[in-house]
């Protein structure tokens, strides 16, 4: 890896990537610190298991490391990790035998369950523990009503903040279908979280 005047911490993902394909481990392990609590967040919502979140998570780096040769530098590296953790996670679901169910053990990152609160407009004051506490389980229960179609799209655009054109890019669909798909999720998280404000509304249209 060539030295940089920039602080390594600003270095962009795609030059860590192309580094790494180049042989520099330390560029690699700069981008597993970079993303691995983000991929296991997504992964752990998208699941609802923990312990295969965390067991996908160290997957989706190994694939990163064996196909680094592949990546070519036409889009987004971010894109392209999430990509590999989205295919991994559907094919994960089709394996698991039982229903998901939330430990209120497990450390969910707050900031991640405020994005997603946002998305349905949840307003509670989330001030002590047992409100996010309880907020992080409903909403965990909620994503997992979803089908996996609108799951994706919540985790990708409401979780992580990516754009339409970036999560377009790893569901393999249009801009424009990305923004249905997730408008349609945000109703159906609305119905189950707040079900009487949903019915006053009218429903899902």
């Amino acid at each position: 890896m060539e030295e940089r005047n920039q602080d390594p911490q600003q270095t962009p993902d795609e030059e860590l990537l192309l580094a790494a394909q180049a042989g520099d481990m330390t560029a690699f392990e700069m981008l597993h610190r970079r993303y691995r609590t983000q991929i296991l967040n997504y992964l752990y919502r998208f699941t609802g298991s923990y312990h295969t979140a965390e067991e996908l998570t160290q997957e989706v780096f190994i694939k990163v490391y064996t196909h680094l040769a592949t990546y070519r530098n036409m889009g987004k590296a971010k894109s392209w990790m999430y990509t590999i953790a989205t295919n991994l996670a559907k094919n994960a679901l089709r394996s698991l035998k039982s229903s998901p169910q939330i430990s209120l053990d497990t450390s969910v990152n707050e900031e991640d369950t405020r994005k997603l609160g946002e998305m349905v407009g949840d307003g509670r004051n989330l001030g002590g523990d047992l409100e996010r506490r309880e907020l992080q389980k409903q909403l965990h229960e909620a994503i997992h009503t979803l089908p996996v179609k609108y799951r994706e799209v919540l985790l990708l655009c409401g979780q992580q903040r990516l754009s339409y054109k970036e999560a377009g890019r790893i569901l393999h669909c249009s801009e424009q279908t990305v923004g249905v798909r997730l408008n349609r999720a945000r109703k159906m998280l609305k119905n189950y979280i707040n079900p009487n404000d949903y019915v006053q509304s009218g429903g899902c249209k």
